[in-house]
């Protein structure tokens, strides 16, 4: 099997699901583990195919949705790195519940069911330690679930900005938003005028800059405020 990148690489050791891995389990998990590049507007899968595994995003976007009766797409997740989706797949052997597209080109993981399983029937010490990594997974989950159904619209857009990767140029700092608004607007559960209409109100507080994509950030600590814990 071919070695993984540094980027794939990179993003197993920054995942919270493998965060309490040794470093001879990681090693270990690396090496069942296929990597993929996927081209924008690329499929991962299709809702309904037999589930290979679960995947693990190492650069770029990807999009989960399902269709709605009426033919509407429902986004259900963005993941960027270095969250893994389809998780359901590897103990259920079953089919995928939902389509996957790539928002932007994508490098991603695949850890196979076959062999992730064997790999824990093998080594009860990566058993353990995925175990525990679990924990700080499922932690994350319920702090965006509590963000999503708790927050008003301004603040799980603040608490959205302050998650991204801050960058810092001539002396500004800005993050770069990893989609095409409409997405993000679906991923905090509102709609696309609505987010168009919470970054102008931040705008106008003084609190970011918005330049296409590029969002400056203009003052730290009240969209922290805003964004609470």
């Amino acid at each position: 099997m071919a070695a993984l990148s540094d980027e794939a690489r990179q993003a197993i050791g920054a995942s919270p699901l493998f965060a309490r891995l040794s470093p001879e389990d990681r090693e270990a998990l690396e090496d069942c583990a296929r990597e993929f590049t996927f081209p924008r507007d690329a499929i991962v899968f299709h809702q309904g195919e037999p589930g290979r595994g679960f995947w693990l995003v190492a650069e770029g976007m990807v999009k989960i949705f399902r269709e709605a009766p009426d033919g509407r797409e429902v986004v259900l997740h963005l993941v960027g790195p270095p969250d893994n989706f389809a998780e359901v797949t590897l103990f259920e052997g079953s089919e995928y519940p939902a389509t996957a597209t790539c928002v932007e080109d994508s490098r991603l993981v695949l850890f196979e069911r076959d062999g992730f399983l064997r790999l824990l029937a093998g080594r009860p010490s990566f058993a353990l330690g995925l175990f525990a990594g679990m924990s700080l997974w499922l932690k994350r989950l319920v702090e965006r679930i509590e963000t999503l159904s708790v927050a008003d619209a301004p603040r799980r857009l603040a608490r959205f900005l302050l998650d991204l990767k801050l960058r810092r140029e001539a002396g500004h700092a800005f993050v770069e938003l990893p989609a095409r608004k409409y997405l993000i607007a679906a991923q905090l559960g509102m709609t696309a005028p609505t987010f168009s209409r919470c970054l102008a109100r931040l705008e106008d507080e003084g609190l970011i800059r918005v330049a296409g994509q590029r969002i400056e950030i203009l003052d730290a600590d009240r969209l922290e405020e805003l964004g609470g814990p």
